[in-house]
């Protein structure tokens, strides 16, 4: 009898253990770690503004490309800076009486890890562009240059200018 209670102790042991062991498995893939969040956050801001940076490089190469532009600047002028859009909370409390209305608003902002719920960013729109090039006293060059800058930033021919390099 003792020996039956013995063997049930220990197999109720293995199979907690056992029982454990899976549970810490599941629960190590479903943990992210914060500092793991955090550099996929900080590596993914450093690739936007790596790019929203790097347009006025990426679009004098382009434009150097065409046949007769030469080498070439760019300039590239932003309405203003980029826009961050918070998630909050709202209450609000409206009570009227006959001599007094009042009205009570709070807001408060989501914080995840410390830093604001951001629902979405908006990059600044293009005022206008200034190109440099070294053909540009030639019409034609000139009218290509303003046609591919117009398609890609959707801008009026009236905010784009293009100078001759000297």
């Amino acid at each position: 009898m003792i020996n039956l209670r013995k063997n049930k102790n220990v197999v109720v042991l293995f199979i907690s253990i056992f029982l454990f062991g899976i549970f810490l498995m599941f629960a190590d893939k479903f943990h992210l770690d914060s500092t793991d969040k955090h550099t996929v956050e900080n590596k993914s801001e450093e690739i936007k503004k790596e790019n929203y940076e790097n347009t006025e490089q990426k679009l004098a190469e382009i434009l150097s490309n065409v046949k007769g532009v030469g080498e070439v600047r760019v300039m590239i002028e932003y309405s203003e800076g980029k826009e961050s859009v918070v998630a909050e909370n709202r209450k609000s409390e409206n009570s009227s009486q006959v001599d007094n209305n009042q009205n009570k608003s709070e807001t408060e902002i989501a914080f995840s890890n410390n830093n604001p719920v951001i629902l979405k960013e908006i990059y600044p729109k293009v005022k206008g562009v200034i190109i440099v090039a070294q053909g540009g006293d030639n019409v034609e060059i000139k009218n290509q240059l303003i046609s591919a800058v117009m398609s890609l930033m959707d801008l009026d021919a009236n905010k784009i200018e293009v100078l001759t390099m000297k």
